[in-house]
């Protein structure tokens, strides 16, 4: 089956350039379909929610009052909270979209529908305190400093601080709508905003929201960094030979969009050339939506899906390392991967491709204490984007952090990290020191302020800068009257370090570099007040 039409069976009732319309132009293609509310109802949770964002949601007030009470509260769950904390300005946006869209009665039913734990939570965000019609005297000791908010049944008052009056009216559509809903379940809110704590009630609204993510996909962090779990690959290989991939359960009545799925299927990966092999495509869909939002969890930061191109960036990292796994467990052969693809599980995919890339972070955080500055800027940044955690990226040619995504890109940072080693244990070699020696290395005449500059690059030029007055190599600090000499004769130092490095072989690469380094740092060095600029290019000692 070629790529373009790897699509979910509901994507493929939109018009096929639908993802390449404006905002506007989608809403109506959805409009004139024979039946938009059906195909908006059968619509997973998450998937129309991503429809809405990709379009915007303030876009799609004739779709909205479409959906089920089942997808408003996944929009709730999806955006109301702030790691473990409700969100109540955005609480009250949704509240605004949803009166904008359908009316208060698409409000209140709504509001009907949502955990009573967080809703008293949101009156509790609000409120200084929730007194009832008995307590008199305690609702007059208010009253002069504070703004009053009776109840509908006029049985409770919401003290409110001195705020905005935008303010006031959100928190008085809220009650209004409590008590739309039904006078029993209203009061018992009230009740409990006046008798309960409002950590207690957001924990027990933050657990049942963390349930129903679940089910729609987003576990647990706990559960997410299974992404990165490590994976024996030769077990693997193994187990989809003997052992069938068991049936995925997905709720059949519900489908899957699949737009993050269908924004990658003209990209030259490995993953799109073998996905021709895929036979059931829906369950595909299905599972790479879960990984998207397994990956969407388990990103450092929070857990926000609005912003769509952040989203993309997580997508596109997942599918890659999908990809590369995929590579490797097919050893580069296109046709073994269009027979791997319907065996074995994604996520075991993501783990192997993952477990390459840590398998080079684990080298580059080798070559970072071992080798420090003594690299050039390409090679450190190389360096430090594979130790970035918990996704370690490859390092293109300009410099460019991206996710790894082939067999090749694993081969070219080999390459660079095999150089790499080879500079750090050549510097050692040749002139017995590394990083680990720094701290018992003795430099007489540094002051401890002055031992803070030392990095590769001050002893390399330090080197060079002593061959060149003293004809040996050396890593005794230099006076700052040497230093004036070394630079009268700046012409000469990149000559003293090619004859340095004529006599240690092993390291010219790091001295050819000292040396362009240190002539341009030489430049200004025209009197003795300018030998401080230099301290951290050389090691300087303190006395003439």
């Amino acid at each position: 089956m070629h790529p373009d039409i790897i699509r979910a069976r509901a994507l493929r009732q939109l018009p096929d350039n639908f993802q390449r319309l404006s905002g506007t132009a989608k809403v109506n293609a959805i409009l004139d379909l024979s039946d938009p509310e059906s195909f908006i109802r059968k619509l997973a949770p998450d998937s129309l929610y991503l429809l809405l964002r990709e379009i915007g949601v303030e876009d799609c007030l004739d779709l909205i009052p479409m959906t089920t009470s089942e997808q408003r509260q996944a929009f709730v769950d999806l955006d109301v909270w702030r790691g473990a904390e409700l969100d109540t300005a955005e609480l009250d946006a949704w509240l605004a979209i949803l009166s904008a869209a359908g009316g208060e009665q698409l409000v209140v039913d709504t509001v009907s529908d949502l955990d009573p734990e967080l809703l008293v939570d949101y009156i509790l965000n609000h409120a200084v305190i929730v007194l009832d019609r008995t307590e008199e005297d305690e609702i007059e000791a208010y009253e002069q400093h504070y703004i009053h908010l009776r109840t509908p049944d006029q049985d409770f008052v919401i003290v409110l601080p001195p705020t905005e009056e935008d303010e006031v009216s959100r928190v008085t559509r809220m009650v209004d709508a409590l008590y739309r809903g039904g006078l029993k379940r209203a009061r018992d809110l009230m009740f409990a905003c006046k008798t309960g704590l409002r950590l207690e009630n957001e924990e027990l609204a933050y657990r049942f929201r963390t349930g129903r993510l679940a089910d729609l996909g987003f576990p647990s962090r706990e559960d997410a960094w299974n992404l990165f779990s490590p994976i024996d690959e030769e077990a693997l290989r193994q187990s989809f030979i003997s052992e069938p991939r068991p049936p995925m359960r997905v709720g059949e009545d519900q489908e899957q969009l699949g737009l993050i799925m269908s924004r990658s299927l003209r990209e030259k990966s490995f993953l799109n050339r073998c996905l021709e092999g895929v036979r059931d495509t829906e369950r595909f869909v299905r599972e790479y939506g879960a990984m998207v939002n397994r990956s969407v969890v388990a990103e450092p930061g929070e857990f926000v899906l609005r912003d769509v191109d952040r989203l993309a960036s997580i997508a596109a990292t997942a599918r890659a390392t999908i990809s590369l796994g995929l590579e490797i467990l097919a050893e580069g052969s296109e046709t073994k991967g269009k027979d791997i693809i319907d065996r074995v599980w994604l996520i075991q995919l993501h783990q192997l491709g993952h477990r390459a890339a840590v398998k080079r972070a684990v080298e580059a955080k080798r070559l970072q204490l071992l080798g420090g500055t003594l690299f050039p800027p390409a090679i450190q940044a190389v360096l430090e984007h594979l130790r970035w955690i918990p996704r370690p990226y490859y390092t293109e040619p300009s410099g460019n952090p991206r996710p790894f995504r082939s067999m090749n890109d694993l081969t070219e940072t080999d390459r660079i990290l095999d150089y790499a080693s080879r500079l750090a244990d050549g510097f050692e070699k040749s002139f017995g020191i590394s990083s680990a020696k720094f701290s018992a290395h003795e430099f007489p005449g540094l002051s401890e302020d002055d031992r803070a500059y030392i990095t590769y690059e001050t002893l390399a030029q330090t080197l060079i800068a002593r061959f060149l007055i003293t004809g040996s190599p050396s890593l005794q600090p230099l006076s700052p009257s040497e230093v004036l000499e070394v630079a009268a004769r700046a012409k000469e130092v990149e000559g003293a370090a090619a004859e340095l490095a004529s006599q240690i072989q092993q390291s010219a690469d790091v001295l050819t570099q000292a040396a362009t380094q240190l002539v341009a740092a030489l430049q200004p060095i025209k009197v003795l007040s300018d030998v401080n600029l230099l301290r951290t290019a050389l090691l300087i000692t303190s006395s003439h």
